[in-house]
């Protein structure tokens, strides 16, 4: 059925139904929210630009603050209200949904802890000062939490050394103070050492458990052309378990035969890898006559080192 639209004066089509529900016709809500604002709506000031409107009666006490479009409304929302604080009397902005959740105002949270010192409000935790136990510190804590512990600590770092058991060491490498706990200290088997450097450092020459004296210095001769000509002697390969530098991807050691550092003869020294060069440390003697043959083309297994090692080869 066509219409006459109240606001604009258009014709549009309206169903039946829809005609004999409403009172009114409008061809678009736009047009039916316009002509409501200005017949059937109270007068009201926006309250960021000041600007007189009519507003319809359904919305006169749905809300708070009245604003005479969404820009507006945004704008107050965004650039808030100017309150003074309670406390120093500063002037700073607040969002309007802060104003409604809080009775009063505080420009800082320093104001508000200092304004509400000797005063009681719901849920507010009061605090003292208190002295820390380990460093001495003074400052600030909830009243519940000092009626808990007995004891109190500053910081983090404060808990821990206050509360650990320990003793301080010296240490044996540099004769540095140290600070361990007791549970380290039960576990130890001798030394105390600051660092990892430091144990480096001191377990090396006389106090390793493998050091046999002076004469384990190497001589001139073994030197990077020396070494490189035994890994070429060798193919660049480990003579004891066959891996290549390639396939290792780290350089061979070149390893003394007679465990004479001194001795840089080509026919004393052979390429280990460094698992290998590792079990050389043990069964000295036994190692030195199994590369001694192996050199010589004796061994060709590698099993003629095993009955050495207590090892029993085909049975025996």
């Amino acid at each position: 059925m066509i219409v006459i639209c109240e606001q604009c004066g258009e014709e549009f089509d309206k169903r039946l139904c829809y005609i004999r529900r409403s009172k009114r016709n409008f061809c678009t809500s736009e047009c039916g929210y316009t002509w409501r604002r200005e017949h059937e709506g109270n007068f009201a000031e926006c309250d960021y630009c000041g600007v007189t409107f009519k507003r319809i009666p359904s919305e006169a006490g749905k809300y708070k603050n009245n604003f005479c479009s969404t820009p507006c409304a945004s704008a107050f929302q965004v650039t808030g209200v100017e309150v003074t604080c309670d406390y120093c009397g500063i002037n700073f902005t607040k969002l309007p949904s802060a104003l409604k959740r809080t009775e009063h105002n505080f420009c800082s949270t320093e104001c508000r802890r200092k304004y509400q010192v000797g005063k009681t409000f719901p849920g507010l935790r009061r605090r003292s000062v208190v002295t820390c136990k380990y460093c001495g510190d003074q400052f600030e804590k909830n009243d519940c939490c000092i009626a808990r512990v007995g004891s109190h600590y500053c910081s983090r770092e404060c808990f821990a050394k206050g509360t650990a058991r320990g003793n301080t060491l010296a240490c044996q490498n540099c004769g540095k103070d140290f600070y361990r706990v007791q549970s380290l200290i039960d576990k130890s088997l001798g030394g105390f050492f600051c660092s990892h450097k430091c144990f480096s450092e001191w377990n090396s020459g006389e106090n390793h458990y493998l050091w046999l004296g002076d004469d384990t210095l190497y001589s001139r001769e073994f030197n990077n052309t020396l070494k490189l000509e035994v890994r070429t002697r060798d193919s660049f390969a480990c003579r004891e378990c066959g891996y290549t530098e390639k396939q290792l991807g780290y350089t061979l050691h070149v390893h003394h035969i007679n465990y004479d550092k001194s001795d840089s003869a080509l026919d004393n020294l052979l390429s280990l890898c460094r698992s290998c060069h590792m079990q050389t440390n043990f069964s000295r003697d036994d190692w030195s006559r199994y590369f001694q043959d192996k050199l010589n083309g004796l061994v060709v297994d590698n099993q003629t080192l095993l009955p050495f090692m207590g090892v029993k080869v085909n049975g025996y």
